[in-house]
């Protein structure tokens, strides 16, 4: 642990680690405030970008959060100018379309911003994103329960899913250089 981590918990200081160690080039997060899920991304040197099926803005708090955070680490920590972060592309979820599925919009946010190859989620066809992310689900478990190495069971989980946070996002929290 290095000396200017002090004040973080354990996981970001893991975090912090990876990304001093130069392997890390995108940043996701996802959001949980008021029952609503929203995401954070930055993608290389550019500035973090929020995604919101809502379209709300990000806490007022957050770009304090991201700096204390990424303090420190270069181009990951917000620059003191600036002052907000602006809103990248997502559809916008409604009572007449997408309604209930603010998480898969979010992981989605995450994904295309990071050039993942999927189609970006949209209100009308949430329904089939949320079909997908079950059953990237479902096969993540079936995975994880056989009797396989580790190692097995990452390289096909990373693999094979495209659209399911458990399956990708949560494992690093961020991308590796390619």
């Amino acid at each position: 642990m290095n000396k200017a981590d002090a004040p973080y918990s354990a996981e970001i200081i893991a975090m912090r680690e990876r990304i001093r160690s130069g392997g890390v080039d995108s940043l996701g997060f996802i959001s949980w405030t008021a029952d609503h899920y929203s995401a954070i991304c930055k993608i290389f040197i550019a500035d973090f970008e929020h995604g919101d099926s809502l379209q709300r803005s990000p806490a007022e708090d957050i770009l304090d959060i991201l700096r204390w955070a990424f303090s420190g680490l270069g181009h990951f920590a917000p620059p003191p100018q600036q002052k907000s972060i602006k809103a990248g592309p997502i559809d916008l979820q409604s009572i007449y379309a997408g309604m209930g599925s603010c998480g898969i919009a979010a992981t989605n946010f995450i994904e295309t911003q990071m050039g993942l190859g999927i189609p970006c989620w949209q209100a009308s066809n949430s329904a089939s994103f949320r079909d997908s992310c079950l059953q990237d689900l479902l096969l993540y478990h079936l995975i994880a329960r056989t009797k396989s190495t580790v190692r097995y069971r990452k390289a096909n989980i990373i693999e094979t899913h495209t659209h399911c946070i458990d399956c990708r996002h949560m494992w690093t929290g961020c991308r590796l250089k390619s």
